[in-house]
This record gives C-alpha cells, sequence and structure tokens, in this order.
C-alpha cells in the first residue's frame, strides 16, 4: 500500500523549515541576541549529519575544481624544472667540451721537434675552402697574428702542409695531400727524395729521387730534408714507409708513406714563422 501524499511530502517540509529556521537564528545571533544561543546550537546540531552528506557528496566536486585551479601552477613549476635540468645539462656538456679543448691545445704546444722555431697556434675551423677542394684547411689566424703566405703549419705529430692564403683574421692552409704540393723528404738511409700528395683520403708516396739500390724497410720515418730553397725547414714528421714498389723502368723505388699527423681530425695546429728561402 502506497504512502499518503502527505507523508510523502513531511521530510521535505521539515528540511525546508529547518533550513529556514537556521537561517533565521543565524541571523539573529549576528545582531548579538544572546538569548537565542542555545536554540542556534540545537539547530546546528540537528542540521550536521545533513552538512556532513553534502560534504561527502561535493568533496570530490571540490577536490577536481581545486585541481584545476593549480594545474596551470604545477605546468609552469614542472617547465621552470625542466629549463633549469637543461641549464644544467647543457653547461656540464659546455664544461666537458672546455677541458677537451685545452687538453688538445696543451698536446699541440708540446712539439718536440720545433726547438728553435717560433710558432703561433691556430684552431682549425672549417675544412675544405670550397666544396670543390678537399685539400685545404681554414684557421682563425692571419695577418694581424704575424702570419704570411708559404709559412708551414704542423700538429704535434708532424707536418700538414702551408699556408696558400691570408687575410687579416683567417688563413687557408693548402694540405700535403693535394698532387700539386712537393715535399722534399729524408729517409733513414739520408737519402733523399721528393714526396707528393694523390688527393684527399688518397697514398702518399715518394716517386723520385730513390734510387733501387737505396736501402729502405717498411716502418722506416720520413722527415722533410730542408735542402736550399726548400719549401719546408728540415726535420720535420712527415710519416712513415707503409709499402715499396721497385719500377725497373725508371729505376727507383716508389713509397707509400703513411702521415704522420691524421689530417682528418685537426683541430688545432700551429703554424710555423718561418719563410721559404727566395
Amino acid at each position: 500500500m502506497l504512502g499518503s501524499p502527505n507523508r510523502r511530502r513531511r521530510p521535505r517540509f521539515t528540511i525546508i523549515v529547518m533550513t529556514l529556521l537556521s537561517l533565521t537564528v543565524l541571523t539573529l545571533d549576528a545582531k548579538d541576541v544572546p538569548v537565542l544561543g542555545s536554540i542556534r546550537r540545537g539547530v546546528l546540531s540537528a542540521l550536521n549529519p545533513v552538512e556532513r552528506a553534502f560534504s561527502s557528496v561535493t568533496k570530490p566536486l571540490r577536490n577536481a575544481w581545486n585541481g584545476v585551479g593549480n594545474y596551470d601552477d604545477m605546468e609552469k613549476e614542472n617547465a621552470r624544472l625542466r629549463a633549469e635540468l637543461d641549464a644544467l645539462k647543457n653547461q656540464q656538456l659546455t664544461n666537458a667540451d672546455a677541458v677537451d679543448q685545452l687538453a688538445r691545445l696543451k698536446e699541440q704546444l708540446d712539439v718536440p721537434f720545433l726547438p728553435t722555431i717560433a710558432t703561433q697556434v691556430a684552431q682549425v675551423t672549417s675544412g675544405n675552402f670550397s666544396s670543390f677542394d678537399d685539400d685545404t684547411a681554414q684557421i682563425d689566424k692571419g695577418s694581424n697574428s704575424g702570419l704570411e703566405v708559404g709559412m708551414p703549419a704542423v700538429t704535434q705529430a708532424g707536418l700538414i702542409g702551408s699556408i696558400e692564403r691570408v687575410s687579416p683574421d683567417r688563413s687557408v692552409v693548402r694540405l700535403i695531400t693535394d698532387p700539386s704540393v712537393n715535399v722534399g723528404i729524408k729517409l733513414k738511409s739520408d737519402d733523399l727524395g721528393v714526396g707528393r700528395g694523390t688527393g684527399a683520403g688518397r697514398p702518399w708516396v715518394v716517386d723520385r729521387g730513390i734510387g733501387l739500390t737505396d736501402p729502405v724497410a717498411v716502418g722506416d720515418p720520413v722527415i722533410t730534408s730542408g735542402l736550399e730553397r726548400a719549401k719546408f725547414p728540415p726535420g720535420l714528421p712527415v710519416g712513415t714507409i707503409t709499402g715499396i714498389t721497385r719500377d725497373q723502368r725508371e729505376q727507383i723505388q716508389i713509397l707509400d708513406v703513411g702521415l704522420a699527423a691524421d689530417l682528418t681530425r685537426l683541430d688545432y695546429v700551429q703554424v710555423l714563422l718561418w719563410k721559404p728561402p727566395t
């Protein structure tokens, strides 16, 4: 049997009355009416279960609203922390690169075969001078640092070439891999010859001056001869003999030479403040 409409409406009516009563008591209490203090406490006690239920139901919504309000702040903070982390990583990489650069610079300053020739240290800024020329390197020093055309360039390992072009703050070094660069050489046996490159990444050869009977062996050092009117001073390491071919028709030995300096990994070089005799 269904309840009467009056019974169904009674709980709703009771809640409405209690709510209006509580608002009235709070209003009077705000006007400092002491006699209503006990009534206010009774009404509030009666409403506590309703308030707790309402708070429990709306808590997820309030938390979600607070989360939405704080989301932008959290994103900004995360972005700031990521930026700081990236800055620290960049600083670490910069410091590591500076240490590496210093170590390589110190290596190039220690050149045992240059006891009496003044030099100028320079950093290689690029590889070839143009896209059509693989046998040059650009350096960051020029005439303002005393550099002139014809001065030799070396690394701590050995000869790499000579200056071909000079501007106030830049120079172009023609590498000894260029076929047009002839280098007077001297062997362990004191025999003299002439060597040249055959292009970047190709063999460097001594193909003039070494007779069939001259004593040569794989592993022997090859240095600059420094003869009169030579392009390079004497005693600069060029490389070591890696192969020997006997040309019976020309009555010479052709020597393959492994260059002492790694021309594919140039970073710092020293330019000898020395000019070929004219």
